[in-house]
């Protein structure tokens, strides 16, 4: 199998656990709907999409020559910027999928 085959192999897989053990968990503590369902698959969905771009970007900037001095602190910090970006983009669908008044409940 070529390696980029298994890097897809392994981002559907680990973006599907994900989903699924969020799915679970929800389950664990309450009735589940097929809105959160839609909602941690969108979640999935924009995990891959956001390491993936990540990906690209370290390959495009030569990350992958670098020593691992240099390459530590791109990583760590381009790390949070993804961080934050798959959790904007998956707390952005709340609204869409349960309504704007589940964003102002407290």
């Amino acid at each position: 199998m070529k390696r980029y085959n298994v890097y897809l192999l392994c981002q559907a897989a680990g973006w599907s656990l994900q989903a699924a053990l969020n799915i679970i968990f929800t389950t664990l503590y309450g009735a589940w709907s097929w809105r959160q369902v839609a909602i941690y698959g969108w979640g999935a969905v924009a995990g891959i999409l956001c390491t993936h771009g990540f990906r690209a970007w370290i390959r495009r900037r030569h990350w992958l020559t670098l020593s691992p001095l240099q390459a530590l602190p791109r990583v760590f910090f381009g790390s949070i910027v993804v961080g934050c970006a798959i959790s904007a983009t998956g707390t952005a669908a709340w609204p869409v999928g349960f309504g704007l008044a589940v964003s102002f409940e407290s």
